[in-house]
């Protein structure tokens, strides 16, 4: 940032940038006045088996009894909700192109990530439906995966 004309500066980063952003504070802390991270609080139980995270003994270990239902959910989610990120990650191309041909798919797409990821309080899927409506209308996807899986 100094070679930017920056002698102090904050912040910001999510998923893999919030590990960037974490480790700022301590490269040079004279410079850096706040760092602001965001992330799947659910990215390790997707990826738990490549980090060498056991759950399911992690959870029979010494917790109490509200830190062993959440390690126990996880573990759930790492077990059964990782299938898009398995497909994304290897064949982002293909599924791209099915929910760009077909609304019925991308609606059905957005609706049960919208279900499973987000506090059912918070808003409706009748709030979230015109993005998806707007992501469907763009026909961005395919060029978007094709970018992402390049990189």
């Amino acid at each position: 940032m100094r070679r930017l004309g920056y002698e102090r500066y904050v912040a910001q980063g999510g998923d893999i940038g919030a590990g960037v952003t974490g480790m700022l504070g301590a490269l040079d802390p004279q410079a850096v006045l706040a760092t602001h991270v965001n992330s799947d609080p659910l990215g390790t139980a997707l990826i738990a088996d490549r980090l060498g995270i056991h759950l399911e003994a992690f959870a029979a270990s010494g917790l109490s009894g509200d830190e062993r239902q959440r390690v126990e959910f996880l573990a759930r989610y790492a077990a059964e909700g990782k299938g898009y990120l398995q497909l994304q990650s290897t064949r982002p191309q293909g599924i791209a192109y099915a929910l760009t041909d077909s609304p019925v798919a991308q609606l059905v797409w957005i609706a049960e990530k919208f279900k499973e990821w987000t506090d059912p309080t918070a808003r409706s899927l009748d709030e979230a439906a015109p993005g998806a409506a707007s992501g469907a209308a763009s026909g961005a996807a395919p060029g978007v995966a094709q970018a992402v899986a390049s990189t």
